[in-house]
């Protein structure tokens, strides 16, 4: 056989394609992408169906605080506009007006309910894989502005540094605080608001005194004082005796008819506390008889604030509200208990100025008789008054030596005699042995002291009042208003010529100024008086209190008050930095106190007015 040629065989040598394919064949780690494309496919179903979930919650979300304003807005007292109007007005706005399906509305007197819901469906995009096709949101709301009791005490500077512009931005303020707490639509009676107006002092006033049991010193006017331990209590319990201010002028110069024309606590009703009112109208009106004098005591003003607000006045309040005084459907519970739930308590204190020094007649005067006689002539006026001043007391002789003022035109031997002057027979007259007898203001006409501390000594006349109250039922301011009324008892307002008088009815009816240095002063350079007699006049008064012991007993009052629930708005005018101080340390908080200037004043008032007022979510 024939060998006719021959192949030789090399490397095996593959195209591109082949040894990629070749490669794939033969290698084992390409297996898992048949995992990884099962994974990423539901990966994307998964991150499909949380994009509908956060489509769907963003709905629910627009959904929610749409309702949330709408019930708001709809359930403002203040809103002229229907309720249900106002909730279908919001959901238009926002384009959602489909969405909204049901609104309830609750309405009564001083209160307003609303209650919304809401439901909107939507398509999936990715949900439809899993065979949903739509998503539902749904939402509920419910505002309440439903005003609980409220209890509210102003506590508004008055004194003197308030005077000129700052008084009527005060008055401005305090009535529009009045128009927000209490619209002219609410007479529900649950909104109470007292007035205590401070200077120096806080007057209680003619209308109120008989129920706070003011011991009866004088019938002028009607100022209590606190001993330093009643500051460490809210309270002031209307059946026990409160020591009463001296009635005087202290700062006033001479004047030409010598009278008390402005004296330390107000007369009458004037600046007086107004207790517990759910008449607008009446409140407004006090406020706008402000007038600014006088120092300044914060301390007495809280103190009266606080005690409007304590329970334990209570007893007084239904005696008001049973004399028509106090008119609201509440007044069996006012104040309300300090752990009641369904009231709020807020005392609201303002100032321009910082604690100062409070007087009253020294201690060895404030409860003796006076070296004065007076004849009234039977006169309202006390401009037609006679006195004679005994500069010369021999007691057991005749020797006695009266001061006539009224004579002192006529000489000196016309204006000196030995007993006091009777207008009637215009003549000295013998003293008599009547005793000490009380002026009463305004009639001319005089009674003995048999029912008062001077006359009976105080343990004989605080077991009197006991026994009034006991027997009678009513406190001495009380009694005292029906015995000067009723005159049931013999001597009471008889005018029987030349009367002794005791201090507080001297400086009551006389100009502390006038009596020192027209009278005491023209005996003493006749050689009658002495020397000590004049400066005794002349600072008839003394220091009761300190401003630094005032700034104490604001702090300790405001604590109280705090510690009981009451929410304490302090806020200073343009006030000097002790008075910002102890405006600061008064507050409930930093947020409740306010530093201002007196044109924010109206302002900070309604501020606080709109948060008595807030409206609330329920759901």
């Amino acid at each position: 056989m024939e060998l006719i040629g021959k192949v030789g065989l090399g490397p095996l040598r593959l195209s591109a394609t082949g040894g990629w394919l070749g490669r794939f064949w033969s290698e084992q780690d390409g297996a898992m992408s048949y995992l990884a494309l099962a994974g990423a496919l539901v990966m994307m179903v998964f991150g499909g169906i949380g994009i509908d979930m956060m489509h769907a919650e963003l709905k629910r979300t627009k959904l929610q605080n749409t309702l949330d304003r709408a019930v708001l807005a709809a359930a403002d007292l203040d809103n002229e506009m229907g309720p249900e109007a106002v909730v279908h007005s919001y959901f238009a706005a926002m384009g959602m007006s489909d969405a909204l399906t049901e609104v309830s509305v609750t309405e009564t007197r001083g209160a307003k309910f609303v209650d919304a819901a809401g439901h909107q469906t939507m398509p999936s995009n990715f949900l439809g894989l899993l065979g949903i096709d739509t998503l539902q949101a749904d939402g509920l709301a419910a505002a309440e502005n439903a005003r609980a009791r409220t209890e509210i005490s102003l506590v508004l500077d008055v004194s003197g540094s308030m005077s000129g512009v700052k008084i009527q931005q005060l008055k401005d303020a305090a009535k529009d605080f009045i128009d927000l707490v209490l619209p002219e639509w609410d007479e529900s009676g649950r909104v109470s608001v007292s007035i205590v107006p401070y200077n120096a002092t806080v007057n209680v006033g003619t209308t109120l005194a008989p129920y706070f049991n003011l011991e009866g010193l004088h019938d002028y006017s009607n100022c209590a004082l606190f001993e330093d331990d009643t500051f460490s209590t809210t309270a002031i319990d209307p059946t026990r005796s409160l020591t009463q201010l001296s009635h005087f002028d202290l700062n006033n110069p001479l004047n030409a008819n010598g009278l008390v024309d402005r004296p330390w606590c107000p007369t009458g009703d004037t600046a007086a506390l107004m207790i517990h009112s759910t008449d607008a109208e009446a409140l407004k009106a006090r406020i706008d008889a402000f007038q600014a004098g006088g120092n300044t005591a914060i301390d007495l003003g809280v103190k009266w604030g606080s005690a409007l607000l304590d329970p334990a006045i209570n007893p007084a309040i239904m005696k008001m509200a049973a004399d028509g005084l106090i008119d609201t459907p509440y007044a069996a519970d006012l104040p309300a208990r300090f752990d009641d739930p369904y009231t709020n308590k807020y005392l609201v204190v303002m100032t321009d100025g910082q604690n100062t020094t409070q007087y009253d007649l020294k201690p060895t005067i404030k409860h003796a008789a006076s070296p004065v006689w007076v004849d009234t002539r039977g006169s309202a006026d006390p401009r037609d008054y006679i006195y004679s001043i005994r500069v010369v007391d021999k007691p057991g002789t005749t020797q006695d030596v009266f001061y006539y003022p009224h004579r002192r035109s006529m000489g000196r031997t016309a204006a000196y005699g030995s007993g006091p002057f009777d207008a009637t027979l215009n003549q000295p007259v013998p003293v008599t042995t009547t005793g000490v007898q009380r002026i009463i203001p305004g009639t001319g006409r005089a009674h003995p002291f048999g029912t008062t501390e001077e006359g009976m000594g105080r343990s004989t006349f605080q077991a009197f009042k006991s026994t009034v109250l006991a027997i009678l039922g009513m406190n001495f301011g009380q009694y005292k208003k029906a015995l000067l009324e009723g005159e049931p008892l013999t001597g009471v307002g008889t005018y029987a010529g030349p009367v002794q008088i005791a201090y507080q009815d001297l400086y009551g009816l006389m100009n502390m100024r006038t009596y020192a240095n027209t009278h005491v002063r023209q005996a003493y350079n006749d050689g009658y008086a002495s020397y000590s007699d004049y400066t005794n006049a002349y600072y008839a008064y003394g220091a009761i209190v300190d401003g630094n012991q005032a700034d104490d007993r604001l702090s300790r009052i405001c604590g109280v008050a705090r510690d009981e629930g009451i929410q304490v708005y302090a806020i200073g005018v343009e006030a000097p930095a002790r008075g910002l101080q102890a405006m600061q340390d008064c507050a409930s908080s930093d947020s409740h106190y306010y530093d201002v200037q007196g044109d924010e004043l109206s302002q900070t008032f309604s501020s606080i007015g709109r948060i008595v007022t807030e409206l609330r979510l329920t759901q």
